[in-house]
């Protein structure tokens, strides 16, 4: 029996949506949204009992902006407006379990109506109506983000990405808990991994998800790139204080090939992942390892999408005789042999049960960053 506690609660989706997917991993651009609202949001329209609950911090987020995140940034806006898919609302409030500390709830609100939105889920779960379930390691407060400007929760690790200009929501979630004993500390998570989901006025509805099911794993020669970049690079642009922290390795990186491994594993200049990126790898001591991704072309900045909660670009690499990172320049696949944050229990401050998993991780790169497709756990 595996203890699961990392976010309270589900995502369940029926084997119709899960069978209407796309063919091929969707992106941001694929799901513009047709305008920007931009006048004064309308007050939430509270319907049911479940949604009159959390009227408070619903409306909070809806009126000042609290718990409402930029989806790239993770940073709380400035004030009230959308963020999500040109005129929604998407607002992230904690749970304030006692025990269950890492726990999230996410409400959709469309400012142009006051609808509100939950995330799918089955009716007759038994499961509270706004939650969201995710075995990733997720940090965010347990009861709320308002009056904590610039401190501990004004970036935190989320379970979705999103964008204002697009209607996709990519959300890191499980499909169903299973709860065993008639308790949720003792239960196991199924179905997890990222869920591709369009919103419009009915809702959210998925249209793909990470499935390890009957799935052989994903081959280089299955995501070939379109063409490899010979130019000069660009250089790196660092904006945030953890890429300004490592500024100089990164810019090295770059301009003369230091840590930029190829095929043989000897460093060289010029970029060496999905024909116009680096990957740029430095130590952080043993058996501790970091890497950053750069685009050629535009000197963007991607860290490591399994970080986890751990140092910025730091991969969680368990296994030294295991090399953490396979990649090509002729592929956007990268596979990282790394290991996934457990499972806590947290009594009073101390962590009394801590779980890691552990195997090779399939991530495609695309402009919006890398994505997991695939998964081997251990």
């Amino acid at each position: 029996m595996r203890l699961a506690i990392c976010v309270v609660i589900t995502t369940i989706l029926s084997t119709q949506l899960v069978r209407a997917q796309t063919t091929r991993t969707p992106r941001f651009e694929d799901y513009p949204a047709s305008e920007i609202f931009r006048e004064k949001p309308a007050a939430p329209l509270l319907t049911r009992p479940e949604e009159y609950k959390f009227r408070v911090v619903i409306g909070q987020g809806v009126e000042k902006g609290w718990g409402v995140f930029e989806g790239t940034t993770r940073k709380e806006l400035a004030g009230p407006g959308p963020n999500f898919a040109g005129h929604y609302i998407l607002v992230s409030f904690g749970c304030g379990s006692p025990i269950l500390t890492d726990c999230l709830m996410t409400a959709i609100v469309d400012a142009e109506t006051g609808r509100v939105y939950p995330l799918p889920s089955d009716e007759g779960s038994g499961l509270p109506y706004f939650g969201v379930f995710s075995e990733f390691a997720i940090q965010h407060p347990t009861r709320s983000f308002h009056g904590d400007k610039g401190g501990r929760f004004a970036q935190y690790e989320s379970p979705f990405s999103y964008r204002l200009n697009s209607r996709l929501l990519i959300a890191r979630v499980c499909e169903r808990l299973e709860i065993e004993g008639g308790s949720v500390i003792n239960s196991v998570p199924k179905g997890c991994g990222d869920h591709f989901y369009t919103m419009d006025e009915d809702g959210l509805k998925l249209v793909y998800r990470v499935s390890n099911d009957g799935r052989t794993a994903p081959r280089f020669e299955d995501y070939p790139v379109n063409e490899i970049f010979n130019g000069a690079p660009a250089a790196p642009v660092v904006l945030s204080p953890e890429e300004r922290r490592y500024r100089t390795v990164i810019r090295q990186g770059v301009t003369k090939g230091w840590g930029v491994e190829g095929p043989d594993g000897k460093e060289r200049p010029g970029p060496n992942f999905a024909g116009h990126y680096f990957i740029i790898t430095w130590g952080c001591g043993s058996p501790c390892l970091m890497a950053a991704v750069v685009d050629a072309r535009n000197g963007g900045v991607y860290p490591p999408p399994f970080h986890h909660g751990r140092a910025y670009f730091q991969v969680p690499w368990a296994d030294s005789s295991t090399p953490p990172l396979d990649y090509r320049l002729d592929s956007r696949l990268l596979i990282a042999n790394v290991c996934e944050q457990g499972t806590r229990l947290h009594v009073g401050d101390q962590i009394n049960h801590e779980e890691r998993r552990c195997g090779p991780h399939y991530f495609l790169m695309e402009d919006s960053g890398l994505t997991l497709i695939y998964r081997v756990l251990e």
